[in-house]
């Protein structure tokens, strides 16, 4: 009874819960890459630097301006951007109870809450745009499936303003949701044929277009004063194009499931799809379109097959969560429909089975993986702060994050002793005509801001002759003296073109004319450039 009153308070319990276990089991160590993307650009947007204009991405501004202002009010702190990138991760949970709780029992709504639980946990990638994006899709979903929103212009306006919020963060995911939004909204309208349904439905979808237009309105205005058009086409238009040959992954074969469990995962959104179709299909051949709960199957079927998209492309489990999670919850949902009726419990048997072995086998592998390697999650920091055996996390940072590779380390160290404050580096590659990525962790870590546009290295990108010369172009207009080049990225395989030689060194060439080696360790080395003197050695 409680449960059923109180949906909110369980939802929260839910939420808390959930953030507690992801902090415990939280990796101490600095992503190099993804997730130091969005902190040294939040450094960057501190600096005054623009979207677009000052440094290249090909994610909305959502994610770093946010970590900006996290940054303004707590100081540029990997703690602070880390407990807020977990309440984002730990939310979408809580939101699945709230929006399954009252619709199926409590026990198959837990179960689907912690199903996407675990594909979250596996899944962790800390501030990836992708959990900002879950919580205002899964937010604007309760709004949504109110019986009487058509009545409502008011809350389909607050679900469109949602909506433009969720471009904030992934352009195309914004896009796409209010695609699938305006979808339901025509589906459940009043009208026995396809032309009464749009009739009615143009106020309310035009209402939606415009919450998403004012939410999104600030940050284009604000682009439009101080970037131009091109800016933003370049970025998210011509570099994106080559972005399926220079990153895509194929689906995983058998052996790649049975290794890892939890990467079967992405055939869930597949699964679930099929079995919401079927169903659609039975309810309109019985006549039993108007059914208890239509309006919820419809919607999340939309979200989930609409959101699929993401992960055709880069088949991997952080990139299908979006669609994961709607349809793990629509699973739930069918299961409860299935076990109502006699004959369909193998259907829901088939569903349950496959989102239960995949959820828990791969949460499994990865809880071994932590407890084994205690020492390099947050539990293990506070466990054996100050023991020799505990890896040491950079300097200022508390036990439980911060922790980087030994080469990055001291060379973040060398920088620090020998880079004035203020001065911009480049943090390279050993070769730059075959990019996989590169460790943007140093220029957050060494507190120095990049001295080009093109700070994130992409394949398909800073390895081709246009960047290469803007970024030599803005090494002299920053005036570089400090390269890093890193080869710890060099052995890095996909079956993509990541993989390929572009056969383009003029990068290569600018900084073996111009820089010579200052400092080494390992696979990280620190070059100055020539006519700079050399440091006077540690210690004189």
């Amino acid at each position: 009874m409680f449960i059923a009153k109180r949906p909110g308070s369980v939802s929260a319990l839910i939420c808390v819960l959930f953030f507690i276990f992801l902090f415990l089991t939280m990796n101490r160590e600095i992503d190099a890459f993804d997730e130091s993307i969005i902190l040294v650009n939040a450094q960057r947007v501190l600096a005054g630097d623009v979207i677009h204009r000052d440094f290249y991405s090909n994610y909305g501004p959502g994610s770093p301006y946010l970590v900006a202002a996290v940054f303004w009010l707590f100081g540029p702190k990997l703690l602070a951007a880390r407990l807020f990138g977990l309440v984002l991760m730990a939310v979408p949970a809580g939101l699945v109870t709230y929006l399954l709780v009252r619709r199926v029992p409590f026990g198959l709504a837990l179960g689907g809450s912690l199903a996407c639980a675990m594909f979250i946990y596996v899944a962790a990638f800390h501030l990836y745009p992708v959990y900002p994006c879950l919580v205002l899709i899964l937010a604007s979903a309760i709004i949504v499936l109110r019986e009487d929103i058509l009545a409502r212009p008011g809350l389909i306006l607050t679900c469109g303003g949602l909506t433009g919020i969720v471009a904030l963060f992934r352009y195309d995911t914004g896009f796409f949701t209010l695609v699938a939004f305006s979808i339901y909204l025509l589906a459940i309208g009043p009208g026995k044929t396809i032309p009464a349904r749009i009739a009615a439905a143009i106020r309310p979808v035009l209402t939606l277009a415009v919450g998403a237009a004012l939410a999104f309105a600030p940050f284009a205005i604000y682009f439009l004063a101080t970037a131009q058009i091109a800016d933003f086409w370049a970025d998210i238009v011509e570099h994106s194009a080559p972005y399926a040959a220079n990153r895509g992954l194929p689906f995983p074969g058998p052996g790649a499931i049975m290794a890892d469990p939890a990467v079967g995962g992405v055939y869930i959104p597949l699964l679930v799809t099929l079995a919401a179709l079927a169903e659609l299909w039975r309810s309109r051949a019985s006549g039993a379109g108007q059914q208890a709960g239509q309006d919820f199957l419809i919607l999340f079927t939309l979200l989930t097959v609409i959101l699929t998209y993401k992960g055709l492309v880069r088949v991997s489990l952080v990139h299908m969560l979006l669609a994961i999670v709607p349809a793990i919850t629509l699973a739930a949902f069918l299961a409860q429909r299935w076990a109502s009726r006699r004959g369909h419990w193998r259907s829901a048997a088939i569903v349950l089975s496959a989102v239960a072995v995949f959820a828990v086998a791969g949460s499994f592998n990865r809880l071994r993986a932590d407890v084994g390697a205690i020492e390099r999650t947050a539990t293990g920091g506070l466990l054996f702060a100050g023991s020799e055996e505990n890896p040491p996390c950079v300097e200022g940072s508390p036990p439980f994050v911060g922790l980087t590779s030994a080469d990055y380390s001291r060379a973040v160290a060398y920088l620090d002793a020998h880079v004035p404050d203020g001065e911009r580096i480049l943090v390279g590659l050993d070769r730059h005509d075959k990019v996989f990525a590169n460790g943007l962790s140093i220029y957050f870590l060494a507190d120095r801001l990049p001295g080009t546009k093109w700070a994130q290295f992409d394949p398909g990108v800073t390895n081709t002759a246009g960047i290469q010369r803007e970024i030599i172009d803005d090494l002299r207009k920053y005036d570089v003296q400090w390269i890093v080049r890193d080869a710890s990225f060099e052995n890095v395989t996909e079956p993509n073109l990541s993989s390929v030689s572009s056969g383009v060194l003029l990068l290569d060439s600018y900084l073996a004319r111009n820089f010579r080696k200052a400092f080494a360790s390992g696979k990280v080395e620190v070059w100055l450039r020539n006519d700079v003197p050399a440091p006077a050695p540690d210690g004189a």
